[in-house]
């Protein structure tokens, strides 16, 4: 079954990739530097709204899930999910009336906030019962329907405010797989008992979710007010490529690995929850320092396919903060984060996200006056280090996420050596041809020397989650995470 689901999750999130990629190329070409730049501000509003109203509930529907035939805890669930996302876009309308923002700033944010969140909600339910079909369809509807909606929204009228409701309705469109889904499973009452449990271990997320996302967010915010909608749309299109490119590879293993591991450590096989966490992380690790080196090396000569030449200023210095950040970032969220559900602190992630606000906040003033973009990136680079190191140095004592120092170190020190060599080809003068081609190689080489010599293969965590499926599995198709 692993398997089943690890390919069902790459190929939806390799489609979600390539509509990305894209769906950026033709939206910036079509919008330009300043209206691509209102719609990137539009949008890292939209996270906050979505932080508050509804990202937390999917976490805590996650950890509180148990089976299909509780119909009064589906129920509640919807009842909270609804309850939570009309007072928060009571409170967003308030908030953007006092700040003098106007009405098309406001409207975009909240449409593309709300419509982000109940797509992301709704997977969750999918991804938590182990309805891996459903799932990736809608993930691959999404790709595909942000493309077509983007554009012909752009192309019938070029404004933020148009590209943001292309956004929206495609994600609503494509949340329909999962909400019948998820409409099959009500009938029952809600009950202040499963509110209560929701609430309980979601209000700490609920504020560190929109915490958090305001601080992903802030150097965008600080940008666009010192450089104007044109540096951030350039700067704002190359953090979102590159961030999206580490996400969609990293939640491909999480998506697989984690709901198992949370299964092992409620059948209290603590051996098994940290071997597969273990190798979790091993892959994360691998794929992530692998992608930062290439992003690093070939990058340059891509972006110039992806985005216009009115974007691409000051990106050979960008490039590499961005993608060190867009590595941490996932390493966090995606692996070191997801200690909440181990150890029910989930208090944690608001003090991560408390630190990121504050580093980033404090980095962005003292950086972006004198730096412009590439000070907005250092603070979020240095908002990244602050809040992972939290949750690396600062987790209980009777649980931590297994982070092997030695395959860190071993693949962190492959990675620099392979940096080092294709800048060494590089200044050889070879020829154009000659160094691409080496350096690809070279690539290849040390990838396939990293997994024989540390022995990370997908094979072996399937191989880790398979076994323990077949230990804890006598239920069949009953067995479930979280449970």
């Amino acid at each position: 079954m692993i398997r089943h689901h690890f390919a069902l999750y790459l190929v939806a999130r390799a489609s979600a990739a390539a509509g990305n990629l894209a769906a950026i190329a033709i939206f910036t070409r079509l919008a330009g530097p300043e209206i691509y730049g209102h719609y990137v501000v539009m949008f890292a509003a939209a996270l906050v709204i979505s932080g508050f109203s509804a990202q937390w509930i999917r976490y805590a529907f996650f950890n509180n899930y148990r089976s299909d035939d509780d119909r009064d805890f589906f129920a509640s669930f919807v009842t909270v999910l609804a309850i939570s996302m009309a007072v928060t876009s009571a409170i967003a309308i308030l908030a953007f009336a006092l700040d003098g923002v106007g009405a098309v700033f406001a409207a975009g944010a909240l449409l593309i906030g709300l419509s982000t969140a109940l797509f992301e909600v709704l997977t969750e339910v999918c991804r938590t019962r182990l309805e891996a079909g459903r799932a990736a369809l809608s993930i691959i509807l999404k790709a595909a329907l942000v493309l077509a909606f983007g554009t012909i929204a752009l192309v019938t009228d070029r404004s933020a405010l148009a590209l943001a409701l292309g956004i929206a309705v495609a994600h609503l469109i494509a949340s329909i797989p999962a909400a019948i889904t998820l409409g099959r499973l009500l009938g029952g009452r809600p009950t202040w008992l499963h509110a209560r449990k929701l609430l309980v271990f979601g209000w700490p997320l609920m504020l560190s979710f929109g915490i958090g996302s305001f601080a992903q967010g802030v150097d965008r915010f600080f940008l666009a007010g010192a450089e104007g909608a044109a540096v951030v749309g350039a700067y704002g299109a190359l953090s979102d490529l590159v961030r999206a490119s580490f996400v969609i590879l990293a939640e491909s293993i999480s998506m697989s690995a984690l709901p198992l591991a949370k299964r092992l450590f409620s059948e209290h096989d603590r051996e098994g929850t940290d071997r597969t966490l273990a190798q979790a992380y091993c892959v994360l690790l691998v794929i992530g320092v692998f992608m930062l080196a290439a992003f690093i090396v070939f990058g340059p000569l891509i972006l110039p396919f992806v985005f216009p030449a009115s974007f691409l200023h000051g990106s050979d210095s960008l490039l590499p903060v961005i993608a060190l950040a867009a590595f941490l970032l996932v390493l966090r969220n995606v692996y070191l984060a997801q200690i909440i559900y181990f150890t029910r602190a989930s208090w944690m992630e608001l003090v991560s996200a408390l630190i990121l606000t504050l580093v980033n906040l404090g980095f962005c003033a003292l950086l972006i006056p004198h730096y412009g973009a590439l000070g907005a990136a250092l603070a979020f680079l240095a908002g990244q280090v602050a809040a992972g190191a939290f949750f690396l140095f600062a987790g209980p004592r009777d649980f931590r996420m297994p982070t092997p120092l030695r395959p860190t170190m071993g693949v962190l020190g492959v990675g620099a050596a392979l940096l080092l060599a294709c800048h060494g080809l590089r200044l050889a003068d070879l020829g154009f041809a000659t160094t691409l081609g080496l350096e690809f190689l070279l690539f290849v080489a040390a990838f396939a020397a990293t997994v024989r010599a540390f022995g990370l293969r997908f094979s072996m965590l399937r191989a880790a989650i398979g076994a323990a499926l077949s230990r804890i599995g006598g239920a069949g198709r009953q067995a479930r995470p979280g449970a």
